[in-house]
């Protein structure tokens, strides 16, 4: 589940990557500014968030916080089952 989630992930994250990029050149040619893509992200970077804990947390990307997150998960898991499998007493059984 962990490889799943881990790769629909990035699958979604790829879509949003080349939809954000193909609306900035849209916007660009047709009103001359855009808000969206690399002028989106650049703004989003000089925003300051108000309280402590947004400004810590925000200095990490999602994406790369989120694989992370989920990689540990998955190794948690790998380690329960190799456990189970080649050491069942060590967990109770």
């Amino acid at each position: 589940m962990t490889v799943l989630s881990m790769h629909l992930m990035s699958r979604h994250r790829q879509a949003e990557w080349t939809d954000a990029h193909w609306l900035e050149e849209y916007e660009t040619r047709r009103f001359g500014t855009s808000w969206h893509g690399r002028t989106w992200a650049a703004k989003r970077i000089q925003e300051r968030s108000p309280d402590w804990p947004s400004r810590f947390l925000s200095r990490f990307r999602g994406f790369e916080v989120w694989i992370g997150g989920l990689a540990i998960f998955g190794l948690a898991a790998l380690t329960v089952l190799i456990l189970a499998v080649f050491w069942p007493t060590l967990l109770g059984k």
